[in-house]
């Protein structure tokens, strides 16, 4: 049986807010017009109100996922004894490449994602697993 572990519940929301804030500036200022363009919408496109809304609760339902991520990644950096904002950001990576790049990876066998689309999105989980393994084991 695996050893149960103490959570600091702090890290955790902490790497959550930290998930949410690089997808926002991710997919926004930084990435926003090619991933559109890679989604095959047009980045100019004007905002409706009901598209505003559809994205406001899109965003809201990541807060839940991006909490279980943070909270199963505690887990790890736990796990793998990592007590630095190092050790944590390669815990992160390990994780990354092990299970999140194969499932993204996928996007492009099965699905006939764009690489552009594939290399935006893979990069984005990269990046949130190596803050919040950082954020996660220097809080440890």
């Amino acid at each position: 049986m695996v050893s149960p572990i103490d959570v600091n519940w702090f890290a955790v929301l902490v790497a959550t807010a930290s998930n949410m804030v690089l997808g926002g500036l991710w997919y926004g200022p930084i990435l926003g017009k090619p991933w559109m363009k890679a989604m095959g919408m047009d980045p100019n496109m004007v905002m409706t109100p009901e598209k505003k809304k559809a994205g406001m609760n899109a965003m809201l339902m990541m807060v839940p996922l991006a909490f279980v991520t943070a909270y199963v990644l505690a887990h790890f950096v736990d796990y793998t004894a990592s007590v630095t904002w190092q050790d944590g950001a390669q815990t992160g990576f390990w994780l990354w490449l092990g299970f999140q790049m194969p499932l993204i990876l996928q996007g492009k066998l099965f699905e006939n994602k764009k690489m552009e689309l594939i290399c935006i999105n893979g990069s984005y989980q990269l990046t949130a697993l190596l803050i919040q393994g950082a954020i996660l084991a220097a809080w440890a």
